[in-house]
């Protein structure tokens, strides 16, 4: 990354629990700044004391990140004066979950009281919008910290504000998905001409409508056999085509835990258990290991018919998914809009909105049995606005409203779409 122009001091903004250490941290550790903490300084004006310290740094031309709460604004007007007098840039990271009920937990496995918080979010609102009218000189960064982040695309957009000649307000999710590109392209553009492939996403087409501009059988690239019906899904990035029913699976579309291939169980283990390895012409012709190819690790899927190369959930998101195999060495995370939790290497996403699951959440069955309930269960989005508490009626712990569930069309059962195939 190149070098900074000015003096870059940048200052993180967030209440308890709300994960400002931990992304000041990773900043300071990306650019190798020194981290200045609140916590660090102890004694009857420890903002004070911080700013001395800040002040120390910046005279000296290093940059620095300020970890506190910057609550107050003659907080936020020392922390100007400071860049005003060194001639340092401010950049203020602001730390805003957005997802309330993640964030409750993360304050609850503290031992904090939630309500506290929620008294400081109404003490506070009033400040936090008037400081945002007035923010015309320093920059900020408003980042979600109930999703994953991304260190190296936080840097960058921190590197951006901080040799951008305007002040901007910039909100982290808009960064991720406008000037910057995406993590599947940054693979595929790094991949070209380096035996690395690309991501294929498939989407369905009518064959019958482009007979006339392909006049010679084409074969699918699974069964390799000629495709002649008049659906078939084909890669928008390359000539790649597949018979419906060999990118779809059927007989693989709904599958219970306790059945899932190898291959599928593998992925916890941070290896790929492949039958066969099916590697790319350029990759076998020049000796290339296949699993850190993403054109390998499509192509034996799709040979070896492990998983569903395309996923359609009727009744739960409105576009088809294509499947991602990301070479274990790569640092590809996501969370699941499905469970909520982490993932990483394999998922499922919409090529058309920002939607990616587990591979296991988007095989499971749409309705469900299990012995802790009389009535069948269906795979459901829960979302809700008010601020009731919900929990699972099978493990009994609170659920998140903002994920999907499974629940009863006959009373009021709901649990996480992990309790159906695990014991209460």
């Amino acid at each position: 990354m190149e070098q900074v122009p000015n003096t870059v001091m940048v200052a993180m903004k967030g209440h308890l629990c709300s994960g400002k250490t931990s992304l000041a941290r990773s900043i300071a550790a990306a650019h190798k700044w020194p981290l200045i903490s609140l916590d660090d300084h102890v004694n009857s004006h420890p903002f004070e004391a911080l700013c001395q310290s800040a002040l120390t740094q910046l005279n000296l031309g290093i940059h620095v990140v300020i970890d506190s709460p910057l609550s107050h604004q003659h907080h936020l007007d020392r922390l100007l004066q400071l860049a005003a007098s060194t001639g340092a840039r401010l950049i203020v990271v602001e730390c805003k979950p957005g997802d309330k009920y993640e964030w409750r937990k993360r304050v609850e496995q503290r031992q904090s009281q939630w309500e506290d918080i929620e008294k400081l979010l109404e003490q506070h609102h009033d400040d936090a919008s008037s400081s945002d009218c007035d923010a015309t000189n320093f920059s900020k960064l408003v980042v979600d910290t109930t999703r994953y982040v991304r260190v190296s695309d936080l840097c960058r957009a921190v590197y951006y504000l901080a040799v951008c000649q305007e002040t901007l307000r910039v909100d982290f999710s808009d960064w991720e998905g406008n000037p910057s590109r995406s993590r599947e392209t940054e693979a595929e553009e790094k991949g070209k001409g380096k035996g690395k492939g690309h991501l294929h996403r498939l989407k369905l087409v009518d064959e019958n409508q482009n007979k006339c501009d392909e006049p010679e059988a084409i074969r699918c690239r699974a069964c390799l056999a000629p495709i002649s019906g008049d659906l078939k899904y084909k890669c928008d990035g390359c000539d790649i085509s597949v018979h419906k029913d060999c990118a779809e699976l059927p007989d693989k579309k709904e599958i219970p835990p306790q059945n899932h291939s190898l291959f599928l169980q593998s992925l916890s283990k941070d290896y790929y258990a492949f039958p066969k390895r099916k590697g790319s012409n350029l990759c076998e012709t020049h000796k290339r290991d296949c699993y850190e190819c993403s054109e390998c690790l499509f192509k034996t899927n799709l040979r070896c018919r492990l998983l569903p190369s395309v996923v359609v959930l009727d009744n739960i998101h409105d576009h088809p998914l294509s499947l991602s195999i990301h070479p274990i060495s790569s640092d590809y995370k996501f969370q699941c809009k499905l469970c909520g939790d982490m993932g990483e290497h394999v998922s499922y996403n919409c090529s058309a909105c920002r939607f990616a699951c587990h591979a296991s959440c988007a095989l499971l069955h749409r309705t469900s049995k299990t012995p802790y309930h009389r009535h069948p269960l269906t795979l459901s989005f829960s979302r809700v606005d008010d601020e009731t508490e919900f929990y699972c009626d099978n493990c009994e712990e609170r659920r998140n409203p903002n994920r999907w569930v499974y629940c009863c069309g006959q009373c009021n059962f709901a649990c996480h779409v992990n309790c159906v195939h695990r014991g209460a």
